[in-house]
């Protein structure tokens, strides 16, 4: 349930689209669940051990063991970045995955960000700073709107393997002869 989990940032408006932010969630494939996240004006290393950091309370919580979880994500410079590394893989001993291709290899956290952003953009917009926009997250708004967005939001490289295959294909009709 535990086992891939995935990262990205995205970029979101607020102070009605004069300013952005940047959120980084960290999700899991499995269990949909959001982990950890960050919200801040720029992208940076420190930023992303933010939300690692959130992620690994939410695993003690649940009695969850890190090590052997593989972290997948594009090649950005701050997962590349000896903070990130460092923090993920040698001392929390999780596997680092990196997309090849960027954001088409890493399209269960690209399909993610752009369910997300529609619902939870209007309150950011709102925002008049980016603290403000944090304080909403803390009170659980982004928060809920983020874990409903990772529920309903199915995993693209596993379309065609949910309920849909239980079904079974129209049956042909005969000529009568048959059943």
């Amino acid at each position: 349930m535990f086992e891939v989990m995935y990262t990205d940032f995205t970029v979101f408006e607020y102070t009605n689209g004069h300013q952005t932010a940047m959120l980084m969630a960290i999700i899991g494939q499995i269990s949909k669940m959001i982990f950890g996240w960050a919200l801040e004006t720029q992208r940076h290393r420190n930023v992303a051990c933010r939300a690692w950091e959130q992620a690994r309370k939410t695993f003690d919580r649940l009695g969850v063991d890190c090590v052997g979880m593989i972290m997948h994500h594009d090649q950005d410079s701050v997962y590349k970045s000896d903070l990130w590394v460092n923090q993920l893989l040698l001392e929390d001993g999780v596997r680092l995955s990196y997309s090849t291709n960027g954001a088409k290899g890493n399209t269960y956290m690209e399909s993610f960000n752009g369910h997300f952003k529609g619902p939870i953009q209007s309150i950011l917009n709102e925002a008049e700073t980016i603290e403000e926009g944090g304080q909403e997250a803390k009170r659980g708004s982004i928060t809920r709107r983020i874990q409903k967005s990772a529920v309903q939001n199915p995993d693209p490289a596993r379309r065609g393997q949910g309920k849909e295959d239980t079904k079974r294909p129209p049956q042909k009709r005969g000529d009568g002869r048959h059943p």
